[in-house]
Parts: C-alpha cells; structure tokens; sequence
C-alpha cells in the first residue's frame, strides 16, 4: 500500500533537486578555472621628485714655460661648489679656494723633474672629484719620447737601489757625425736621481751601470744628462717608485688583558701573544734592541717588565718589579729605565738577565719625569708637581746628585742637549726655559724670547737636537688659537749672560714660528735633522708640521688622518719614527682607536688601520723590521 508524501515534503525534494548543481561545485577541492580571467588592476604609479645636480667634471689645462707652470682649471658643466684644492706635486703649499674657480694660477718649480697636479672640487654634499695631469719641467720638447738610457727596474721596496743604463750605441745613432768609436764620442755624463742627493757625474764614457739607492718611500723622476763631443745634450727622463718595506711590523698593545699584536704594513695580521698569568694591566710598550718590552701593573702594588722576542712574537721573560711601576724609557746601554708610583726611586733594569739596579732619588717627593742622556750612562729625574728639583742619576756607580733648582717652579717638560751638555726645562706656569749645564746646573737663561708674559701663553712640549746646539719649545697661544715654536741656539745662551726681559728680542739665538687658524699644539719629537711638530684642529683631527733643521723652513700642517671621524679629543696622539727607514713614521690616536704609515717626504699617509678587539687604553706602538 502507498502512502502519498506530504505536500511539504514534496516541496523539500524540488528544493533540492534545484540546488544539487551548486552544492557540487560547493563541495569540489577547488573552483573550476576560469577561462577569461579579468585583468589585475594596479594603482596609479606614485609622483617622485628626484632633484638632479650637475656632475662638477674638473678639467686642467696646462701651459709650462721653463720652470713655470699656469693652470686653467674649468668645469665641464657650470656646477655649483664647495670647495677646491690643487696640489702641485712638489710638496709645495696647496692651492685652496672656496665656491668660484680661479680663471688662472701659476707656480715656479724649483727643480726639474716630473710632477703630477692635482685638481679637486668638492660639492655642495661634500663629495670630491679629482683629476690628475703630469708636467715635465726642464725636459726639452724636442728630444720627445727619445729614451738614451734605462732602468733594470721601474719600482722597488725600500731601500731600493736602481741601475741606470746608459745607452751609447743609441747616443751615437742619434749624433751622425760623431766618430764610430764608442769611447770618443761622450764628454761628460749626469745623473740626478730626483730625490735631492747629489748628482752622479763623470767625463767620457760611463760605466755600465750607475747606482743609487732610495732610503724613502715616493716616485722619483731620474734625469739623465749625457754631452757629446760636438757638444749636444741628449737628455732623457726615467721614473722609479719606491714602495715602503713588506717586512715592517707594528706591535700594537691593547689594556683588556694586556695583548700584543704584530700587524704587517697592508693591515694584515701577523700574530698576537698574551702574558702568563690573569689580572694584568699594561702600562707601556718600547722596542729596544731584539727584544718588545711591556711594563705590566697588577693589584696594588705589583708590576713586571714582560720582555718578547720582536722578530718571533715569543715570550722571553717576565721579571718582577720591587714597586708598582709608572714610565719606561731606553737606556743606550741596551737597558731599560722604569720610574715607580709609589715612590720616588728609579729601577735600571736589564731585559736580558733582568739584573736590576735600583737609585734612590732622595730629593724628590712626589711624581718624577725621567729623561736620559745619550749615550744612556747618565738620568735626570725631574720633581713636576710641587717643584722644579733636579736629581742627577749613574746608574754605574748607583748614586744620585742633588742639583740646584729655583724655589717655586713646576717642570711641565724636560730634554737633554747632548752637543753642549745641557738639560732644558719648560715651566709650567710661566712658560720659562731653563738651561742647566751639566756639572754645575746653575740655571743659565729664564724665560722664553719672543713669547709673550701673557697667562694665556700656554707651555706645551721641548725638545734638543742630539748633536746640534738647538732646542725648541712648544707653546699654546690660547688668545689668539695659534701654537708657537721658539727655537733656541743653547751654544749661544751658553756663551752670553742670563736674560733679565723674558720679552727682548734683541738677544741672539732665538726664533719663533707661530701656526694660525685655530691648531692646538700638542708635541714635539727630533727625528735625525727634522722637527717634528704634533697639533689638533678645533674638531681633534691630528696635523703634522716638520721643521728642517738644515734649512730652518717648517712645513704647512698636514692632517695625518684625513678621514678620521669628527670629534673633539682630549687624548694624546703619538709619533714613532722607524729606526731604519728615516723617511716612515708610524702615528698612533688613542681616541678613535686608529693609526697609520705616514711618508714624511711624500707628505702623506701611505696606510691607516683601525683597532680590532680591545679598545686599546694606552694604545702604543713599537715598530720593528725583520730584514
């Protein structure tokens, strides 16, 4: 029997039967694609505004007439600049100017040879553009690129030595109606090697190979000047370049457990050496002989003298010190001489076998500055703090000699004159040298010429030539921001009578040269025949002036870290020259942790590194040569 369905039921079943297709798409995995997809809208691209500024393309024209050179310097496109500089090339002063280009500048060389100018501009975003160009001066036109001589080879390692071959078959090729005998035809031959060494000459024919050799960093333009029989010049020009020694290492020694660092000239790290033992501070680091030597402070009142062998970065010794100590300086004798904080004694101390020798300073009280004498057989310990007493020190005989001193003065900085056996004092509140022949040590001179009495007159640094009769003192004009350098002839001084006016000029012997805009006199350092002078511009960047003692010029200040991060710095910068290659300098700025390879002739810093791993407090360095 059938039963009909109800009339909702029915109803239920045609809904479902309408919806069936739907719910299956419903249910499949994904829907169906669609053949005719519409395309994907995208928004309207956003209105950028890119300011474009003229690329400032610095372009030289050069004109040489004899030994003056003129200089058309131009933009490619008229572009707004900040700045511009043109180096000549002959480590004279640097055309500088601000905003609109000179039409034209000229400039006399002194001595024939290459040189290449260069131009800079700087834009408003402190980005430079250079180009460079090579002038030749002396160099005739007509001989062109006609070559009568060569070189075995066009660059070298300091110190070089490089063979000149003089070309005489090409000589007597060139001169036609000479005779065919080799031997007749030269008269007299020249060779300037371009470094400022005398000229290597001769009559007839030369030799095979003249020789020289380059002790300093820089490329050097060789003329080469060769005269007939008929009395022709045939001149050629050759060029070398000296690179600075691979061999060179710095010893860099970081405080955050003391640690040495050997680290070649291209930055290159060679090795580094911890000392035995935990909770060691490191004071200082000097190259003495074979051996590196730290001075090392522990606790209260320890220390020690770590001795390592610099050609092999090894330990050699740590010997123990009787108090804490405080400075560490060479003794010529192959000891070393340390000063102590606690009290006023002296340890001479020998990094072979570490025999010691301790002097007791007696007339002192308080903190001592030590300097030695020459031949390293005689200190002089200077009280700073309350005093301008003298002790004299033998460390042969271990006694000490007390000597006479002016109540009242403070030393701010003491030197030896070995040429005329005098100790030179700077005070530290009036600024005043005091010359003291040894043996007597009565005070010889007060007061520096050409310095003014003014309190803003600040003392800084002195310095003696180790066998010239010359020191210089280096003061702090804090009224006017200049630094000023006085010279002093002490054989002079010695020969006259005490100066009463500190301020007479008249009085011989004396000469002051003063750096303007703003520079802070920081040091001083002899370096064979020149006078190094250390400063600071008004942001801390460190500047390098050198003064000829030969000559008596002083040079522009250069910056030695051109790149250095702004900032103002109260911390010293420090100058090591390389004891072997008198052309390099090693510079060390403990504030922003760098240091670099300065080329004195060159006037430039060939290398500058960057202090990996501790922060170096007390950073030192001691720079030594394997060859």
């Amino acid at each position: 029997m059938r039963h009909p369905l109800p009339s909702r039921a029915v109803a239920a079943i045609l809904l479902l039967t309408l919806l069936a297709p739907l719910l299956s798409g419903c249910l499949d995995s994904g829907p169906a694609p669609d053949p005719t997809p519409a395309p994907a809208v995208e928004p309207p691209p956003e209105t950028v505004m890119v300011e474009e500024r003229p690329v400032p393309v610095p372009r030289l024209k050069v004109t040489v007439t004899e030994r003056t050179a003129a200089v058309l310097p131009t933009l490619e496109t008229p572009t707004p600049i900040h700045s511009w500089n043109l180096d000549w090339g002959d480590k004279s002063r640097v055309a500088r100017g601000g905003g609109v280009l000179p039409e034209r500048l000229t400039h006399d060389y002194r001595t024939d040879g290459r040189y290449t100018i260069t131009f800079t501009v700087i834009d408003p975003d402190r980005i430079h553009y250079q180009t460079t160009t090579d002038v030749f001066i002396g160099r005739p036109e007509e001989d062109g690129e006609a070559r009568y001589a060569a070189l075995s080879a066009e660059r070298g390692v300091l110190p070089f030595t490089a063979h000149v071959l003089i070309d005489k078959d090409a000589i007597r090729a060139a001169d036609k109606s000479l005779a065919r005998k080799t031997e007749s035809i030269i008269l007299a031959w020249a060779v300037d090697p371009g470094d400022g060494s005398d000229v290597i000459h001769g009559t007839m024919a030369p030799p095979d190979v003249v020789q020289h050799t380059y002790t300093r960093v820089g490329t050097y333009a060789i003329r080469i000047n060769v005269t007939t029989a008929n009395g022709n010049d045939f001149i050629t020009w050759l060029e070398v370049t000296v690179t600075p020694p691979t061999d060179i290492v710095a010893w860099s020694l970081h405080n955050e457990r003391p640690f040495l660092r050997a680290t070649g000239p291209d930055g290159t790290r060679l090795g580094g050496l911890h000392p035995d033992g935990d909770d060691w501070h490191a004071r200082a680091l000097t190259a003495h002989v074979t051996r590196l030597i730290v001075l090392l402070t522990r606790g209260e009142g320890e220390g020690a003298l770590w001795v390592v062998d610099r050609t092999t970065g090894r330990d050699v010794a740590l010997y123990a010190l009787p108090d804490r100590p405080a400075t560490l300086q060479n003794g010529a004798d192959g000891r070393v001489w340390v000063t102590h904080d606690a009290d006023t004694a002296v340890t001479v101390i020998d990094p072979e076998d570490g025999n010691q020798t301790r002097i007791t300073l007696g007339l002192l009280s308080s903190a001592t500055k030590l300097i030695l004498s020459r031949d390293g057989t005689t200190g002089f310990a200077v009280q700073a703090d309350h005093g301008g007493n003298l002790v004299q020190l033998d460390p042969t005989t271990h006694t000490r000699r007390e000597l006479a001193a002016p109540a009242g003065q403070r030393t701010q900085a003491i030197a030896y004159n070995d040429a005329d056996r005098v100790l030179a004092l700077l005070d530290a509140d009036s600024g005043d040298i005091r010359l003291h022949r040894k043996g007597t040590f009565g005070p010889l001179l007060h007061g520096a010429v050409d310095l003014p009495t003014d309190p803003t007159v600040r003392p800084v640094d002195i310095a003696c030539h180790s066998t010239e009769s010359l020191c210089w003192a280096l003061h702090q004009d804090r009224a006017h921001n200049a630094a000023l350098l006085t010279s002093i002839q002490t054989r002079e001084r010695l020969q006259g009578s005490p100066v009463a006016d500190p301020t007479d000029d008249t009085v011989p012997g004396t000469n002051t040269t003063r750096f303007p805009d703003g520079a802070r006199a920081e040091a001083l350092q002899v370096h064979g025949d020149r006078l190094l002078i250390v400063l600071r511009t008004r942001q801390g960047h460190p500047l390098l002036a050198v003064h000829d003692i030969t000559t008596g010029v002083t040079t522009e200040a250069l910056p030695l870290d051109p790149d250095a991060p702004r900032g103002e710095t109260r911390l010293p910068l420090r100058i090591m020259p390389h004891p072997e290659h008198p052309g390099l300098l090693y510079w060390q700025d403990d504030a922003i942790g760098r240091w670099g390879l300065w080329d004195l002739d060159g006037a430039r810093t060939v290398n500058v590194f960057a202090n990996a791993g501790p922060h170096p407090v007390g950073f030192h360095i001691a720079v030594t040569s394997t060859r």
